[in-house]
Formats: C-alpha cells, sequence, structure tokens
C-alpha cells in the first residue's frame, strides 16, 4: 500500500496519513515522528540486553525491541510497525471506520470501499504471527479465534506486544488499546479484557 500511495498522491506515507487522514481528523496520530515530538513519547519498557534478543521468537521472522526507542527508529516510516500515537488518536482514526467512512461531517472513505475492505480474502495460519487469522484487505475480522467483539462485522488490527484498535460497523463504535510494556505471550489478555468489558455494555 505505501508504493501505491507514493506512486498515485507523490507522497511518502507519513505524509499522506497527516494530511489525508490526522489533520483532518484533529488527531495525534504518525507514520514517522518529527524530532518536536520526541519529548512527548512514552519510552518503551523492553526487557534488558539479555532477554530481548529476540524476546518474540515465535513471531516469522523473530524480532527484537532492542531499537524502538532510538531517535532513527523514531523518524523512519514503518508502514507495519512504527505507528505513533496514543489510545485516543488511534480510536479517533477507528471512528471513521466503524461510522462507514465518516465522523463529525469528515468523510475519508465510502462506506462501499469499507465493506470491500472486510470482506473475507482468507482464513487460515498467517506465516507472519503463526495463528489461525481471518483476514480482508487489511484488516483482521471476527472469527472463533479471534472473537473481537458482539458484532460480526467489527474488524481491526492488533499490534506488537499487545495493543488493538478496532471498529464495529453495526454498533458504530471504536476502542483501541495502547501500552508502553510490550508483552510477547499468548497469554496477554490486557486488550482481551478491556474489549469484552466493553463489549458487555453495548
Amino acid at each position: 500500500m505505501g508504493e501505491v500511495i507514493l506512486l498515485v498522491p507523490g507522497k511518502t506515507v507519513g505524509t499522506f496519513l497527516r494530511e489525508g487522514v490526522a489533520e483532518p481528523l484533529g488527531t495525534d496520530f504518525h507514520i514517522g515522528l518529527g524530532d518536536e515530538h520526541f519529548g512527548r513519547v512514552a519510552e518503551l519498557s523492553v526487557p534488558p540486553p539479555r532477554q530481548s534478543s529476540p524476546i518474540c521468537p515465535s513471531i516469522n521472522p523473530a524480532m527484537s525491541f532492542i531499537a524502538v526507542n532510538a531517535a532513527e527508529c523514531r523518524r523512519a516510516e514503518i508502514r507495519a510497525a512504527n505507528w505513533h500515537g496514543n489510545a485516543c488518536s488511534v480510536a479517533r482514526v477507528m471512528s471513521t471506520l466503524a461510522c462507514e467512512g465518516e465522523v463529525d461531517g469528515i468523510r475519508l472513505l465510502s462506506a462501499e470501499a469499507i465493506y470491500k475492505a472486510i470482506w473475507e480474502q482468507v482464513y487460515g495460519k498467517a506465516l507472519t504471527l503463526n495463528v489461525p487469522l481471518r483476514l480482508g484487505a487489511g484488516f483482521m475480522l471476527i472469527s472463533k479465534e479471534r472473537p473481537l467483539g458482539p458484532s460480526p462485522r467489527t474488524f481491526g488490527h492488533t499490534g506488537v506486544g499487545g495493543s488493538l484498535g478496532m471498529a464495529d460497523l453495526d454498533d458504530r463504535v471504536s476502542w483501541t488499546y495502547t501500552m508502553n510494556r510490550p508483552l510477547m505471550r499468548s497469554s496477554d489478555d490486557r486488550a482481551r479484557r478491556i474489549s469484552k468489558a466493553l463489549c458487555a455494555t453495548l
């Protein structure tokens, strides 16, 4: 997708996100963080060096958090792994998806585009995460392995270390969990417990 953005609008994905999504929505969300924002970023709490290379051998390829707090990493536009934002900012972006592409009079996508994005493309073992996933075009979809919400049209994506950003088209609600202490184990249920509590109120 990053190459499509670079070829068609002629912008880097970070610039496209800022001008086309974050600024219209008034949200604090970045790919490739400017130096002026460094003082506002919570550092990720990573394991000591003897434990952190790699800390998640179950992911293919195995990964490490050693460099995530470095300035070079924050500045880099790593499209699939280097977004900077807080829970409120991510939920604001996801609210556009939950409301069929328009929130507070700001339309970023057509409803049809969202419906196409959540049409099932594959359901099977993901080669990167080594777990069964049901996927649309860029989004994780609800499945028996990942009951993301009460609605069959709940979708979104997990992030490294336990973060989560979700949208529910039927209930028109979005929710997000972010943290600065990543955990890379199957028993990490922080986001799931919060999602379950929210879904119980719907």
